[in-house]
């Protein structure tokens, strides 16, 4: 088994099929924005926080 990031591309042009596609893999992976917790969040990093969450909307996992 290959990780969805590495044969996304392969799966929508059709080069692969998934063959148990209600198949997922345990735990779940996520990803995570960790900052210092603080009343004033900087404008930069609420921009990157808010970039990298748009980003990864449409990435494939």
């Amino acid at each position: 088994m290959l990780p969805i990031f590495y044969v996304a591309e392969h799966i929508k042009s059709g080069s692969l099929i998934s063959i148990l596609p209600n198949f997922t893999t345990q735990p779940t992976r996520d990803i995570h924005a960790v900052f210092m917790p603080n009343r004033f969040l900087s404008s930069r990093l609420r921009l990157m926080i808010d970039h990298l969450s748009d980003a990864c909307k449409s990435l494939p996992w």
